[in-house]
């Protein structure tokens, strides 16, 4: 019985020491991850030409 509250005092230790380290992390994060992203210019780029190259070639086959 001794044990058993012993193991359950261990694991709430832990599980608690886990969640503040946890909320101490998401804290610093925070600020770092605020930027913005800008888009990848020449990927879209690229994407549109494709989209634009596939388009023209199905009119071209689906309209002889």
């Amino acid at each position: 019985m001794e044990i058993e509250k012993r193991k359950m005092a261990a694991i709430s230790a832990a599980v608690s020491a886990y969640r503040k380290e946890e909320k101490e992390t998401s804290a610093i994060e925070s600020p770092t991850t605020s930027f913005q992203v800008s888009p990848n210019v020449w990927g879209l780029s690229g994407r549109q030409a494709i989209m634009h190259m596939r388009n023209s070639l199905q009119c071209r086959i689906l309209h002889k």
